[in-house]
This record gives C-alpha cells, sequence and structure tokens, in this order.
C-alpha cells in the first residue's frame, strides 16, 4: 500500500550501513545498477544513500577533512642521529668518536593538549557540515520525487480534459450533420482540442523530463539516468496529500538551532580556533629538543663506551613568533563573527520556509478546501447538457476550461505546499536518518 510521502517517511539508522558499504564497492555496484520498475520513496531513499555521488563524495569529503585536522595534533616523529668524528692520536693510528642518538622535539603539554582539542573540534565540523550537506541533497531528492508525482497528475488532469474534448468534438460532428450548430462553432471546438492536445503533448514531456532528472539524481553514472528513465518507465507509487499542520514559530527556531548541522560546524571551529590560539601562544616560549644515545671513543688499544645527552633550547632573538599570534587572535574574532553570521541564516531560512508554508496552507483551506469544492462534476455535466442542446459552444468551452484551472490550481497549491514544507524540514535540519518533526 502506498503511504504518504511525506507524512509517513521511515527512517531507520541501518541506512546507513548501504552508505558505508557504498564506499568500498562502489565500482562494483555501479555496474550492476538499475531502478525498479515501481519506485516508492523508500526505495529511492535507500538507493540514494547507495548511489548519489554528491552524497558519497560529501561524506569523503568529511573524512579527509578529519584526517587533515589531526595532522597539527600529532606528535613529532624522532629522529635517528648517527655522527662519527675521526681523529689522529699523537702516537700514530687512527681514531673515533662514534654518537649514535635519537634526537626527539618537544612540545610543552599545554601546546600539544590544545592542538588535539583542535583537533578533535575540526573533525567534529567537518562532520556537522556533511550532515548539513546530507540534510540538503535529502531535500532535493524529496524535492525531485514530488515534482515527479507533480507531474503525473498534472498529466491526468489534462488527460482527463483533452479526453472531453475529444467527445465534445464528436458530439459536435453529430450536431451539425442534425443542423444544430454552425460551421464556426464546428471548427472552433476543433481549434479548442487543438490547443489541449498540444498541452497535453507538453504534459507528458515535463513528466518524462522529472522522472529522468530522477533517474539522474539516483543513478552512479552519469549517462544512466535518461537510459534509465526510458527503459525501466518509472512509476512513483507514493502520493501526494494535505494534512494542516499547528505549527509554533519560536519552537521551531529553537529546533533549528539546535540540531542544524551548519550551527555545529561554526561552534566548532570556533572552539576550535580557540585552543589553536590557545596553543600558538606556547610558540613564543624556546622551542625544546631532546637528543639522547650512545657514544665511544676508539684510540689505538682502548675503546671508552658511553653516553651523550643533548638539551637543545631555541633562543627568541630575532621574534617570539608574534604574527602567529596575532593571526590566530584574528582567525578566532572571525570564527566567532561566521558563527553570528550563520545563526542568523538559519533563523532567515526558518521564517522564510514558515512564512511560504503557511501562505500556502491557508491558500489551500480556502481555495482547494472551500472555494473549489464541488467543482468536479463540472466537465461531464458540461458535456451531458451540450449534447442536449441546453447550453451553447461558449458555456461548454468555458466549463472545460474551467475544470482543468481548477484542477491545476489544486495540484499547484498542494505541490507548493509540498515543497514549502520540505523547505522548513531542511531549515529544520533533517536528515535522510531523521524522523519528521510533523509526524
Amino acid at each position: 500500500m502506498a503511504h504518504v510521502l511525506y507524512f509517513h517517511p521511515r527512517r531507520n539508522i541501518l541506512l546507513l550501513v548501504p552508505l558505508l558499504a557504498s564506499l568500498l564497492a562502489l565500482p562494483a555496484r555501479a555496474q550492476t545498477f538499475d531502478l525498479p520498475r515501481q519506485l516508492s520513496f523508500d526505495a529511492a531513499q535507500r538507493i540514494f544513500l547507495e548511489n548519489n555521488p554528491d552524497l558519497l563524495g560529501a561524506r569523503a569529503r568529511a573524512e579527509q577533512e578529519e584526517h587533515e585536522a589531526r595532522i597539527p595534533a600529532l606528535w613529532p616523529n624522532p629522529s635517528l642521529v648517527f655522527q662519527r668524528n675521526q681523529t689522529s692520536p699523537p702516537g700514530g693510528g687512527i681514531g673515533s668518536e662514534n654518537t649514535l642518538a635519537l634526537e626527539q622535539p618537544l612540545r610543552y603539554p599545554g601546546e600539544h593538549g590544545n592542538r588535539r582539542s583542535a583537533a578533535k573540534k575540526r573533525a567534529a565540523a567537518a562532520y556537522a557540515r556533511y550532515e548539513e550537506e546530507a540534510a540538503a541533497l535529502y531535500a532535493e531528492l524529496r524535492t525531485r520525487y514530488a515534482t515527479g508525482l507533480v507531474a503525473g497528475r498534472q498529466l491526468d488532469v489534462l488527460g482527463t480534459v483533452t479526453a472531453a474534448m475529444r467527445r465534445a468534438v464528436e458530439i459536435g460532428e453529430i450536431r451539425f450533420q442534425e443542423g444544430d450548430i454552425s460551421p464556426f462553432e464546428q471548427a472552433r471546438l476543433r481549434v479548442a482540442l487543438a490547443t489541449y492536445e498540444d498541452e497535453l503533448e507538453a504534459a507528458k514531456k515535463d513528466h518524462r523530463d522529472a522522472l529522468i532528472e530522477l533517474a539522474y539524481f539516483l543513478s552512479p553514472r552519469s549517462h544512466a539516468g535518461h537510459h534509465e528513465a526510458e527503459e525501466v518507465l518509472l512509476v512513483l507509487t507514493d502520493s501526494l496529500a494535505y494534512e494542516p499542520l499547528a505549527l509554533d514559530y519560536d519552537a521551531l527556531v529553537e529546533q533549528a538551532l539546535a540540531r542544524r548541522g551548519l550551527l555545529a560546524a561554526a561552534a566548532a571551529e570556533t572552539r576550535a580556533r580557540e585552543q589553536v590560539l590557545r596553543a600558538e601562544r606556547y610558540a613564543r616560549l624556546p622551542d625544546l629538543a631532546v637528543t639522547a644515545g650512545y657514544r665511544d671513543e676508539r684510540q689505538p688499544g682502548f675503546v671508552a663506551p658511553g653516553f651523550t645527552v643533548v638539551l637543545q633550547v631555541g633562543l627568541p632573538v630575532f621574534h617570539q613568533r608574534q604574527p602567529q599570534v596575532r593571526a590566530a587572535r584574528a582567525a578566532t574574532v572571525a570564527a566567532r563573527y561566521e558563527a553570528e553570521q550563520a545563526r542568523r541564516r538559519v533563523e532567515l531560512d526558518v521564517h522564510d520556509a514558515y512564512e511560504r508554508l503557511v501562505s500556502y496552507q491557508t491558500r489551500l483551506d480556502r481555495v482547494a478546501q472551500d472555494i473549489l469544492a464541488g467543482s468536479e462534476g463540472l466537465l461531464d455535466d458540461a458535456l451531458f447538457v451540450y449534447e442536449e442542446g441546453e447550453i451553447d459552444l461558449v458555456g461548454l468551452l468555458d466549463a472545460v476550461e474551467a475544470t482543468k484551472t481548477a484542477r491545476l490550481l489544486r495540484i499547484e497549491l498542494l505541490a507548493e505546499y509540498t515543497y514549502s514544507r520540505f523547505a522548513l524540514e531542511r531549515a529544520l535540519g533533517v536528515g535522510p536518518q531523521d524522523p519528521s518533526p510533523f509526524d
């Protein structure tokens, strides 16, 4: 049984499994990829998680950024040092001094701890950015799927209206032969039919284009979308439906501020730069390194073994690395402003999506549910009374056009309501693994 596309989506954390597996087996899967002929939204979501290159690329970039963020926090590697000094003793022969030691650069404990903390925060920021991008791609998937449903419903409406006009032309032929209508009215009927036939063909193209775009979005191969849509002839099994929502704007804003990846990334990046600033302040202290190892002295007739320990202290003679500290301080200030800008953007996203959704919900309640109620039988009634000769050509054409306008208006309002709902959930940070906050 088909379920409503956006009121009862089934999310499960197990959907992460195919995403992780896809990173290991993408080439093999791409060779065997096929779209099912009947495509539910749940199936489309699974295929999206497994195949969408934007999503997989975003995940890979997050991993890349995580590993790159950890590089500055790594403890410096030691160096193996071998040194040999050859001498000529006064008594003759050859002497030597040999040293084999390890040289280890040192970090102050606070410096290393701050760099490790900054690395963790930057890794968290990388995955928060991934969640933000995944939410955007998920909203695009929902929109593309809904666009296919909308195009299909528009095609149905124009198919019904065109079929009615074909029937009207047949009735007109009979009435013309009976002398009830003039040649002008007969020609006018044919012109009207031609207009609707043209609109029907355009609707078929729009529907086909919507399915091809959805197939391209789901396919791992750049050339496969057109082929899959042509050969599989996608049938979208879910449906659009309208159910008014009770919305609390303040609660929505708080929810968005708590869950948006954009804000989480900005906050983590700010904390990371603060940790980097603390670490850079240690750069004003002398650099330290220690060298320790084996040392021997060889002269003709004896060997004197020993050990060596060297402590190296850098001298801040020409500068104390103040530019690094100032740069880190400026980066921290910039990050705080970026976090504030991210907060404003999230609040604005929620505001715009909320206002749009409320507007279309009001229009649906007023227009589709109230004013247009009872208009479904207008077309059949008009054909019947025209066949009986009780209305003229103008009345028939007005009824056909009014039916088309009313039905397409309902679909348009429902479509915009659906897109507005998706936009609001996107503004709240809803991703592929998250349940809808309105269910």
